[in-house]
């Protein structure tokens, strides 16, 4: 029987609007005090990793492994979290809430008293000690100082996913972890381009302890909501409906689970690995940490948003092409890039694979009785993939980073394949046997070619540790013939020697006697009065600048890294040549210092240069005000400076100039070709000293040039405090 039509009668009679029902407008209002409080959750959960990695790089050096390690750390947190999630929703309801409650208000007043006591989120006052791996200090020092409010923002999103969907049966509680992961990627893509430009370290701090009260009092609100529908016995709520594509009673089966971790994990092991390739060649700065995570998220607040915007078709061809282009660039198979389309597309290649993995995995996603089972198991794949990127892969790959391209050809296997089972009906048996074996070569072969391309003749030894990879090989110099030891940081030039006993006292590549350095240990008062040296030198190298060294003099160097200080005493001989006294710090420099000034050691070093920049990166503690104060309480009255400023993607000239004039000093900038010496490389130094009449020498005065900033007297002048890698950054625009 037909409806009949009352639409005119309605319009006729115009009856007021009906308020919604009230069940309704209940669940409306918990829809936004769920969503808001998942929100400025996962807005914290990630703000507050580039704010822990960027206090912690001036304890370690700078080094562009401090992000891997601390995600890891953070990937380890949350897999805590869901956990700790995961036990609390097997229990009663009233007790969930009891519990969390009295966990969460315990958080709070710990936070509230640092917020209105004046004291900064992380103390200030542990540097690394010599005596813990990096590893083991940064887990350390992020687990006394934020690991409780860590795993407590890590259990929101599950535990108001749970919640929600027993206060409002039959809605979609998984659009909650779109709102999650919306809410992380505004905090990773606010800090490099609002938070850090504009916020000193201390007020970043202090902000994120402010929200973390404001969320606290939106989670009170969320559990109220829980407690009003469980009344005041503690009773189970009702199960609520099943709208994930696995139904019936049974748990999810063993493949399946296996499948969570798998997909997670791969997803979280390219990240760790894009990173790490991404910032070693430029800085270790957020800039470019967030930039993967921006993308590892996005692909999250898509492929969770719904079916619509993840297509096996689409993404399984994009993964394939993305994947090929990255090992083929990687590999150098193709001709030199850009490095702003190098970073494109290793972007771009993770992000179809994230894209690939999270669709999968929310392809397979269970019954929403399940969630919390859900989540524990991606994560647990997450924190095993930041496992195998951070710790396995250095151990597995000794040669290079060559986890990077391992990934993406492993990824472009799987998705060209993927593609072929798509479209394998428009093929015959024979072709596309041929297809597939066409897709595994395509990545495999560079991949394999890269491996094995070094001839064995010249790789002398290749290390790996915390601090990067380091190649030593045999050269042949190409202007005089001659054979030369050569150290490589990644693909960066650390230093060489000459093999022949007449040369190798000859100081070479960016350390040559036209190079800055080399004027300001040739030409320093001192020296041309035949008075010894007292220098200092930051970053070891192959101890090249001890060619400089005369009867007298006194050297001391500071590196980080061990095992530079051992590859420099037993491939090089400029140490062991020197005539005067020789001596090596083993630790960053910025932290020995301060504390030889604690045990009142004033250097008083006649010449300081600070030459600690590794692959292109920039340890950023370095080139800070309060550095230079450092730097001029170990040095005399009539000291040279030199900053080695030498960078392909960074201005530092500028900076450097700019933190002379604040602390009133005189600046020259030399800029060295290196083509009249035999073994010389172009480079640049700023040298810096306390008046202009150390520069007055006709050997200085020909080779110098005055150094004015460029734009960065309006600018903020690097601290301990503020930095921000946009200041500086350049050359990275292939236009």
């Amino acid at each position: 029987m037909e409806r009949p039509d009352t639409s005119m009668t309605q319009q006729s009679e115009a009856p007021a609007l009906r308020p919604a029902p009230l069940r309704f407008r209940k669940t409306a209002m918990a829809m936004w005090a769920y969503g808001s409080t998942v929100l400025v959750g996962a807005f914290l959960l990630f703000s507050i990793q580039p704010i822990a990695g960027k206090v912690l790089l001036p304890r370690l050096g700078g080094s562009t492994s401090v992000w891997s390690a601390t995600l890891l750390f953070f990937m380890t947190a949350l897999l805590v979290g869901y956990a700790y999630a995961y036990v609390l929703c097997k229990m009663r309801v009233a007790m969930q809430i009891l519990l969390h409650t009295a966990v969460l208000l315990a958080v709070c007043l710990s936070a509230a008293i640092n917020l209105f006591g004046g004291r900064l989120l992380f103390h200030q006052t542990a540097y690394a000690s010599s005596a813990l791996a990096p590893f083991s200090y940064i887990f350390l020092f992020l687990t006394t100082q934020i690991a409780l409010p860590y795993i407590l923002l890590s259990a929101t999103s599950t535990l108001l996913q749970v919640w929600f969907g027993r206060v409002a049966a039959g809605r979609v509680p998984y659009r909650l972890y779109a709102f999650s992961n919306a809410g992380s990627l505004a905090a990773v893509a606010a800090y490099p381009f609002v938070i850090e430009p504009y916020l000193p370290l201390s007020l970043q701090m202090r902000a994120w302890l402010a929200m973390f009260l404001i969320y606290g009092a939106g989670m009170l609100v969320c559990m109220g909501y829980v407690f009003a529908r469980s009344g005041t016995r503690a009773v189970h709520l009702p199960p609520f409906t099943a709208v994930a594509p696995e139904g019936g009673g049974a748990g999810p089966r063993l493949w399946k689970v296996l499948c969570w971790i798998g997909l997670a994990g791969f997803a979280s092991f390219q990240l760790i690995t894009t990173t790490a390739t991404m910032t070693q060649g430029i800085a270790a700065v957020p800039l470019f940490w967030l930039v993967p995570l921006s993308l590892y998220l996005l692909s999250y607040v898509l492929c969770f948003s719904g079916e619509r915007w993840y297509s096996r078709m689409v993404w399984a061809s994009l993964l394939f092409v993305g994947s090929f282009f990255s090992v083929a660039v990687w590999t150098h198979m193709l001709i030199s890039v850009p490095v702003l389309y190098e970073l494109a597309i290793y972007s771009s290649a993770l992000f179809c694979l994230c894209m690939v993995c999270h669709g999968e995995l929310y392809h397979i996603r269970p019954d929403t009785r399940f969630i919390s089972g859900f989540y524990l198991a991606s994560a647990f794949g997450g924190a095993l993939g930041g496992f195998m990127g951070s710790i396995i892969s250095p151990i597995v790959f000794t040669r290079g980073l060559y986890e990077f391209p391992f990934g993406f050809m492993v990824g472009g296997v799987v998705g060209g394949l993927l593609l072929l089972y798509l479209i394998h009906d428009l093929f015959s048996p024979k072709k596309l046997r041929i297809l597939r074996y066409a897709v595994v070569a395509a990545l495999i072969l560079p991949f394999m070619v890269t491996m094995i391309a070094t001839p064995p003749h010249r790789m002398v030894e290749t290390t790996r540790n915390f601090y990067g990879v380091l190649k030593i090989e045999k050269e042949t110099d190409i202007k005089s013939g001659k054979s030369l030891m050569a150290l490589y940081n990644g693909r960066i030039l650390h230093g060489n020697q000459f093999l022949d006993p007449a040369l190798r006292r000859a100081p070479t590549t960016y350390y040559g006697t036209e190079s800055g350095a080399g004027l300001a240990l040739r030409f320093h008062p001192a020296r041309v009065q035949h008075k010894p040296l007292r220098v200092g030198v930051v970053g070891l190298g192959v101890g090249t600048l001890a060619a400089y060294c005369q009867k007298g003099d006194t050297f001391r160097f500071y590196e980080i890294n061990p095992a530079v200080i051992r590859v420099a005493r037993e491939y090089f001989s400029y140490l062991e040549d020197c005539p005067g006294a020789v001596s090596i710090v083993t630790g960053d420099a910025r932290v020995a210092l301060e504390e030889e000034l604690w045990v009142e050691i004033q250097n008083q070093f006649d010449v300081l240069l600070i030459d600690a920049f590794t692959d292109d990166a920039i340890p950023v503690h370095l080139l800070t005000r309060e550095a230079f104060a450092l730097y001029r309480a170990h040095m005399t009255g009539s000291a040279i400076l030199g900053v080695h400023i030498s960078n392909n993607h960074l201005d530092l000239g500028s900076l450097v100039s700019a933190l002379a004039r604040d602390a009133g000093w005189d600046a020259v900038r030399v800029d060295s070709a290196g083509i009249s010496e035999q073994g010389g490389a172009r480079s640049q130094w700023m040298l810096i000293a306390p008046t202009d009449s150390v520069f007055q020498a006709d050997a200085f005065r020909s080779h110098i040039s005055p150094a004015v900033p460029e734009r960065q007297d309006a600018r903020k002048i690097w601290t301990d405090d503020y930095s921000s890698i946009f200041q500086v950054l350049r050359n990275i625009w292939p236009w």
